[in-house]
């Protein structure tokens, strides 16, 4: 367990105080709005003209802000990307560097998941490459070469959560989705969240008279 999650532990477990996977959940997740993750990134190709060009920029990931009304949970998640790069254009033996501006964008993620529909979902920690990051595959990163970061992997029996996103202010997705990826701090403490979604979900599930 990760030694936060374990020290704000600590007071109820001497009181003898259970613990209910609803408490838990709002403690995991509080941690983690304390917390970030961060790539710098760098990405090299040729156009279309076949000019070098290069780019470096770091992208930004945090849980902004969450609530959790007994089994219906909603997950706000900042996203900001911001680089800048260069062009080398080869014109007759001489090369012309000139470089690109700066560019910055801003995505907001809403998830709205209720978890007394949600029968068997699978809570999983994954590692991946964002989804900012997933075009091209000549990107590398300083933190690691696959520019890999820790994911709470959410995945329903059907589309039946909720995803909304924004970019820079305006509405670019809305609509039910099978699975979504939570970024999260590191792979213990995604762990230790997917163990309480797990129990969460039990503890939620209401069968419907067909599972009856």
């Amino acid at each position: 367990m990760d030694k936060n999650a374990l020290f704000g532990l600590m007071p109820l477990l001497l009181m003898g105080i259970t613990i209910t996977p609803q408490q838990n959940l709002i403690r995991l997740l509080d941690i983690e709005k304390s917390e970030h993750s961060l790539l710098t990134y760098s990405q090299h190709y040729l156009d279309k003209e076949n000019d070098e060009v290069e780019y470096t920029g770091t992208i930004y990931f945090q849980i902004e802000s969450f609530v959790l009304d007994h089994c219906t949970l909603t997950v706000n998640v900042l996203v900001q990307d911001r680089y800048s790069g260069a062009e080398t254009k080869k014109r007759h033996a001489q090369e012309i560097k000139s470089l690109l501006p700066l560019r910055s964008f801003t995505y907001r993620y809403a998830y709205q998941i209720d978890l007394s529909k949600l029968e068997g979902m699978r809570a999983e920690p994954v590692e991946a490459r964002p989804y900012q990051l997933l075009g091209n595959t000549g990107f590398a990163c300083r933190e690691n070469t696959a520019c890999h970061l820790q994911w709470l992997r959410l995945e329903a029996s059907g589309p039946m959560i909720r995803e909304k996103r924004e970019l820079d202010g305006l509405l670019d997705f809305n609509q039910p989705v099978k699975d979504i990826a939570i970024p999260i701090a590191s792979h213990d403490s995604a762990t230790q969240i997917a163990k309480t979604f797990d129990q969460l979900t039990a503890t939620c599930h209401v069968p419907t008279s067909n599972e009856r």
